[in-house]
């Protein structure tokens, strides 16, 4: 009987210590699950009714929701409880994060823009033939926005990732 009483125990914190090791691993909770479904209700309502606002909406929220789930990842690496006004302020700090860099993208793509197209003009008008310097302004233009997409992408890449940990620990 004795025997018998002991395995049992044996078998009670073995079973114990793996449901412990079950909690602490967890990072899914029935709560999250539902916030998630309602987020994704409400986006796919607001697809249906005005699609290009939602592609929009898609693409700044998208970082954003990344960096908000790596910032739970890190508070749950810690042993921080991620509460939901913690997720809203992680959530809105990686919002503004993205409009910055995306402030910064268009600052930068209008700024080499211009300056292509302005070269090109000063150069077509110079020349003093009309039909060159008309060419010359459209290809500065169109090599302006090439050049201009690639600082853009430079410049919102650079903020992003200068911010990315901002406000994480």
């Amino acid at each position: 009987m004795e025997r018998n009483s002991n395995h049992e125990q044996g078998q009670n914190v073995t079973m114990s210590s793996s449901v412990e090791q079950t909690k602490s691993t967890s990072t899914f909770s029935l709560r999250l699950l539902f916030q998630v479904v309602t987020v994704s209700a409400v986006f796919l309502g607001l697809f249906r009714l005005m699609p290009e606002l939602a592609v929009g909406v898609g693409l700044v929220l998208s970082p954003a929701i990344v960096r908000t789930a790596w910032i739970a990842e890190q508070k749950r690496r810690q042993g921080i409880e991620f509460t939901l006004r913690l997720r809203l302020h992680a959530l809105l700090t990686s919002l503004m994060i993205v409009v910055v860099a995306l402030i910064a993208g268009l600052l930068a793509f209008a700024g080499v823009s211009m300056l292509f197209g302005l070269m090109a003009l000063l150069f077509g008008t110079t020349t003093g033939f009309h039909d060159l310097g008309f060419d010359t302004a459209v290809i500065g233009t169109i090599g302006g926005m090439v050049w201009g997409m690639a600082a853009s992408m430079i410049a919102a890449t650079a903020v992003f990732v200068f911010y990315w940990k901002m406000n994480a620990e």
